[in-house]
């Protein structure tokens, strides 16, 4: 649980006033060599950027930062260095002037699956081991970034605990901010930390301990300057530092060129994957929705206006879950941020709330309910596909129901929307799909008008118990967790008991795109890896 915010506030002056920064250096002639190697790829692909040198780079990028930014052996299954060094080389292959460097590479990378202890874990493990009261008051910074995974398995956790069981792992900025420590492990350079400024100027623990290999650069922002007062502050105290920053023009122009990319390079390629896969029937229909980047390397567009489960503050601890009562932990995709932990649906097909309810319907011996009472969502989709969502809309206008976009329409195709806001509305939408001859498999719909509306009344009470279960399970499931002191780093199957519906998993967030884009309807929600990306996510 977090600290009160008077204990918080005492510890921050504490800290300030006594704050330092150490850092410690990992020596490894292998990883420094292996640093080094990459540097030389990068100065020697220059700034080309063609397709084939863009996928390079970045596949050069993804195998560096998988060793740079993690704790695990070499050869662990998580971290996937062989398997990113296998799709580099793929690639390389290709490029002539790459055929040595692939070579050195190739002997550093095996070199190190070969002796896959990592130095840094041991480094860090020292400064844990050395730590007074079992690590009380002490704190790894383990955070995904959207740029990078800083990879965990639960025998490194173990691993962790056993050394200084009251030790905690800080896994976003949240977790950071709620805490009063007296010592914070960063075991990273920090270029990609998302909150880095409040390690450095938030005086949120004594100490911070920087471990990284020598070769490895070392990110220490600058402070914003104060405004110009009359508060003289020259007797201010100044932290300590046993810090020496490594700094290297081409890591820095690489930096720069990552993160440049990054978001410009993941909407490019998945909005090419997917207008090479598209049919005519999913172009018509476009939604704005949002690119967020899940930790494990995967990434799912949502729709910006919809809510999804987020759980992060009862699985942190910053909420009691037996006082949610009737809530539903859920949050609108457009205030999503790096860290949340959000449930989404990772087997079957369609929502997950769409299959819970039909179960039920099936159950209770209405397994037609969902097809006749939504058939006349087929004339829509037809009649919408031969004349266009504007033409239907402006015919509704004319019967004194006008929407604010004429595209909204294309939701009533949708189980997500049931039905018109009104039956009047719906009758009148019956009526222009009719006079625009889009029934041909209805005879006389206008008579259906008032049986299909009884009969999606029907369907919402359905969705409205299905939620009810969907509910009751997840909070089951997640108390279950919370009991058992489970720690989600990246992601988590979740199996809901007694509910008749597909797998869920839990995914961290580690990237929210600031910008929205149109994406079809049908295509929102899928989680695909981001591989082809050449980042880890």
């Amino acid at each position: 649980m977090s600290v009160s915010l008077f204990l918080k506030a005492s510890k921050i002056f504490e800290n300030a006033l006594d704050f330092t920064i150490v850092h410690h250096k990992v020596d490894s002639y292998v990883v420094d060599e292996f640093i080094a190697e990459s540097g030389r790829w990068f100065s020697l692909l220059n700034d080309d950027d063609d397709d084939a040198t863009r996928q390079i780079r970045l596949k050069l990028w993804n195998l560096r930062s998988s060793v740079l930014e993690s704790l695990l052996d070499y050869n662990s299954n998580e971290l996937k260095l062989k398997m990113n060094f296998q799709e580099l080389h793929l690639i390389s292959q290709c490029n002539p002037n790459l055929e040595e460097r692939l070579k050195t590479l190739s002997g550093i990378v095996h070199f190190m699956l070969d002796n896959p202890e990592n130095p840094k874990k041991e480094a860090v493990f020292r400064i844990l081991n050395d730590s007074e009261d079992n690590g009380k008051g002490m704190a790894i910074v383990v955070s995904s970034s959207r740029m990078s995974v800083f990879q965990l398995n639960q025998q490194l956790i173990k691993d962790i605990k056993q050394l200084a069981p009251k030790c905690k792992l800080i896994l976003n900025r949240r977790m950071l901010l709620e805490n009063a420590l007296s010592k914070i492990i960063l075991p990273t350079g920090g270029r990609y930390c998302p909150f880095i400024n409040e390690l450095y100027f938030g005086y949120l623990s004594r100490r911070l301990d920087i471990v990284t290999y020598h070769k490895e650069r070392v990110l220490r922002p600058e402070r914003a300057p104060l405004p110009v007062g009359s508060i003289s502050l020259s007797g201010m105290v100044q932290p300590t530092s046993v810090y020496e920053e490594h700094t290297d023009e081409n890591e820095v122009r690489v930096d720069t060129w990552v993160q440049k990319q990054f978001w410009e390079s993941i909407r490019g390629t998945t909005q090419n994957q997917l207008s090479s896969s598209l049919n005519e029937k999913d172009r018509s229909f476009y939604v704005k929705s949002r690119l967020i980047l899940l930790a494990g390397g995967c990434k799912t567009f949502l729709q910006d206006d919809t809510k999804v489960i987020e759980i992060s503050d009862l699985i942190e601890g910053r909420a009691d879950i037996q006082k949610i009562g009737r809530k539903y932990p859920r949050r609108l995709v457009s205030q999503l941020r790096e860290g949340d932990l959000i449930v989404l649906r990772t087997s079957g097909s369609g929502d997950y709330l769409q299959d819970v309810s039909k179960a039920l319907m099936l159950k209770s011996g209405q397994n037609d309910l969902h097809e006749t009472a939504l058939a006349w969502k087929k004339m829509l989709r037809d009649g919408l596909e031969t004349y266009g969502s504007e033409l239907i809309a402006s015919e509704l206008a004319k019967k004194n129901f006008k929407l604010n976009s004429h595209k909204y329409i294309w939701m009533w195709t949708t189980d997500q929307v049931i039905r018109p806001q009104s039956i009047h509305m719906f009758y009148e939408l019956i009526a222009v799909l009719d006079e625009l001859n889009c029934s041909d498999e209805i005879t006389e719909p206008l008579k259906m008008v008032d049986i299909w509306w009884k009969q999606m009344k029907e369907i919402i009470r359905f969705h409205m118990k299905a939620g009810q279960e969907i509910r009751n399970a997840l909070l089951q499931r997640l108390g279950k967790m919370i009991r058992d002191n489970i720690i989600i780093t990246d992601s988590c199957r979740l199996s809901l008991p007694d509910v008749d519906a597909g797998e869920m998993s839990i995914f961290r967030v580690t990237g929210v795109d600031s910008q929205t884009v149109d994406i079809p309807y049908y295509h929102t929600g899928a989680i695909v890896q981001a591989e082809a990306l050449g980042f880890n996510g």
